[in-house]
């Protein structure tokens, strides 16, 4: 380092600003560039403030001295460093919140983080939740700080992140909270996205809180910083780095514009797409804005509701929710009483229900099957028919065609009370599927249409196989795979702006010897990882696949397998994974594996959950006062914590040999099948309206009258 830069670097810790002034023309004329006085010198400085107040040995007024020295040599470089192009490192509005006069603590961030790259909008104190909006809506930052110093105001700070909410804004900022009486719990109260106890490494702290993947969709995770500490809210799994996300998100995006996709669908291809689109007989090319606006239009976050209204049985999606489900159109099932791989019927399609309303880790319902003892244009109705009776939870809902579809929407609307209380409170998905590669067949987007027209979330997944009709490389099935689910998503927010929808990928190997789509590959869980993350980069929720095997039978590879893919899901937090149950490469529907991936998402969840750290957790005082030599089994901490801290199974085992042999030695397998057969015997889901049934026993006779003359 120069010496000028030494010197400019210990004037800012020693809070010489008289003297910061002459120490900065110095080193210009030493032909030093302005940014490199400022990371040579300015922020070494500032590193080093950071460090020495985190050990307690500065204190508020020699940090304030040392922030004053430093904008002193800002107030020279700003203009230069606009004129070299610097590139910021983000922008940030400030402001104290409405009621609270005082502004030290916000100024001294805002000095700080403008040294370290940061655009800043300071608002000034008594800022109400009105202003803070029009703000935002004005300068787009891309983190809000709020700042309060009394308890009276602090409130001003949930009623303006409300205020956010109801103006359809939350989802386009970070939030970060900071001032004496503001607390991460409060902060959690609140749902701000971040707090922040003390300032000197704030600038670094926010620069990796920006270049973290999921900044691009603003995603709300109970982070916050105590100075230089970071505390990570359980455990997460990264794939991809920013600059590969970039490159995959670009790359989708030139596919879109110079490859473009087949679309069957006339209609579509005429009338639905605005002008901008290029249409070349049935090819479609969207320009890259057009796919980025669909992709701003798309919610991040919304709730999917149970039909009986049990709130522990609605879906939040949202960042850090992982959801869990099984899958449809397996052509076999495993009969729960004879254990023998059968035909798919009808009367399997409410024991499936009643078992996911039973299992405490299944989120969702699909039918783990194809009815086969219908006729073959019905399975689809037939299946929602049977499991809308026997599951409160939400349902994601396939159809052969659009007529499927208003059967399905009619039940459902019926049970939520018509069709403006279905659109507030939705109680199903629906499950489109393009063809890979790169097709989107007019069933596809004849069920897109329906689904966007009557305000039905949608999931629009292809199923593309790597090696076989997708590219071998991770990186090329990803790419294309999720242009195939953009161009749905682009069309439905053309037709129905703000409807929810997941992006979504079967996604997985082409096995070389059998020729089959691998359900039990390890490229699975990892091309389902890096699609979650390009969904999540893009603000999207994610339509996953997990839970399943290759195996013909429930054994140890069938384990294996299918909890490798869902602890990777949990730890991906892919919105929605599906196909849990599935068997024999998706050929079979399993209810015994459905149990056991139950108790493997538990597990799951539970390290994902991570550890709390916090002065109760730590227990510091209950390790003094235990001391040694003595147990901790009746101590109030441990009756305290001892539900919450621990996963405790249904099915593994942890007797001692003993007790275990005494009880019947039964294997894993035997306890999944004996609670399989327990919980069909003695769960009821909550009934539906008579109302209901009386529309699902028309719909069914509708159809059946409609095929009636099919063979």
């Amino acid at each position: 380092m120069s010496e000028v830069l030494t010197k400019i670097s210990e004037a800012v810790i020693d809070g010489n600003f008289e003297e910061m002034v002459d120490l900065t023309e110095d080193a210009l004329d030493e032909g030093l560039t302005a940014q490199q006085i400022l990371d040579g010198g300015l922020m070494a400085g500032m590193d080093y403030v950071g460090v020495e107040f985190k050990a307690g040995n500065m204190f508020v007024p020699e940090v304030l001295r040392s922030a004053r020295a430093m904008q002193a040599a800002m107030d020279i470089l700003k203009p230069l460093l606009v004129a070299a192009g610097a590139k910021r490192a983000g922008r940030v509005l400030l402001g104290t919140v409405k009621g609270d006069l005082h502004d030290i603590g916000k100024n001294l961030v805002g000095m700080m983080c403008e040294g370290a790259g940061f655009e800043i909008k300071d608002l000034g104190k008594d800022i109400g939740p009105e202003q803070f909006v029009e703000a935002i809506k004005e300068y787009q930052p891309d983190i809000l700080g709020m700042s309060a110093l009394l308890t009276t105001t602090m409130r001003s700070m949930g009623h303006t992140i409300k205020a956010l909410e109801e103006a359809g804004l939350r989802d386009k900022v970070k939030v970060m909270i900071g001032g004496a009486p503001v607390t991460q719990s409060f902060a959690d109260q609140i749902n701000a996205d971040g707090y922040a106890a003390t300032r000197p490494r704030l600038p670094s702290w926010l620069r990796s809180w920006l270049h973290r993947p999921e900044a691009f969709t603003h995603e709300r995770r109970p982070l916050y910083m105590r100075t230089n500490y970071v505390a990570n809210a359980g455990v997460r799994f990264n794939l991809f780095s920013q600059d590969q996300l970039e490159e995959l998100f670009n790359g989708v995006l030139h596919l879109l514009q110079y490859t473009g996709l087949d679309v069957k669908h006339e209609e579509a291809r005429a009338r639905s797409w605005p002008r901008p689109a290029r249409v070349d007989g049935e090819r479609v090319r969207l320009p890259s804005y057009m796919v980025k606006e669909a992709l701003r239009k798309a919610p991040r976050s919304f709730t999917l509701w149970a039909r009986d209204g049990n709130p522990k049985h609605n879906i939040n999606i949202g960042p850090g929710r992982g959801h869990f489900g099984p899958g449809p159109t397996c052509t076999h099932f495993v009969d729960p009483e004879t254990l023998e791989r059968r035909e798919y019927t009808k009367a399997d399609v409410p024991m499936v229900a009643r078992l996911v309303d039973a299992l405490p880790n299944i989120d969702f319902c699909e039918s783990l099957g194809t009815v086969g003892d219908v006729h073959y244009d019905l399975g689809a109705l037939y299946e929602f028919a049977g499991m809308f009776p026997n599951t409160s939870k939400p349902i994601v809902a396939w159809s052969y065609d659009k007529f499927d579809s208003a059967g399905i929407h009619e039940i459902a609307v019926a049970e939520a009370g018509g069709q403006r209380a279905f659109e507030q409170r939705p109680n199903y998905v629906h499950y489109c599927e393009p063809l890979s590669p790169l097709v989107s067949t007019f069933e596809a987007i004849d069920k897109l249409i329906f689904a966007a027209t009557h305000r039905v979330p949608l999931v629009f997944t292809p199923c593309p196989i790597a090696g076989g009709t997708a590219p071998i490389t991770g990186a090329g099935i990803i790419t294309m795979g999720a242009a195939e689910s953009w161009m749905g998503l682009t069309l439905a927010q053309t037709l129905q702006p703000g409807l929810p929808f997941f992006m979504g990928g079967v996604f997985s190997a082409m096995d070389m010897n059998t020729m089959i789509l691998a359900y039990g590959a390890p490229e699975l869980p990892l091309y389902m990882a890096g699609l979650t993350e390009l969904a999540h980069y893009a603000g999207l929720p994610l339509w996953q696949t997990g839970g399943c095997t290759d195996s013909k039978v429930f054994d140890g590879q069938a384990m294996i397998e299918g909890g490798s893919s869902v602890f990777f899901s949990a730890l991906t937090s892919g919105d929605m994974c599906h196909d849990v149950g599935y068997t024999e490469s998706a050929m079979t529907g399993s209810l015994f594996q459905l149990c056991a991936m139950d108790e493997a998402i538990g597990y799951a969840r539970r390290i994902v959950r991570g550890i709390e750290v916090n002065d109760d957790t730590l227990a510091v005082s209950v390790i003094k006062e235990i001391g040694p030599n003595n147990h901790y089994l009746r101590h109030a901490h441990t009756r305290k914590y001892y539900k919450s801290e621990y996963f405790y199974p249904k099915l593994l085992d942890r007797q001692d040999f003993e007790n275990w042999e005494a009880s019947g030695s039964m294997t894993m397998k035997d306890r999944t099948i004996a609670r399989v057969r327990d919980l069909l015997a003695t769960h009821k889901a909550s009934p539906i309206k008579p109302e209901t049934q009386k529309v699902i026993e028309k719909v069914l006779a509708e159809a059946e009258d409609r095929v009636k003359d099919k063979k």
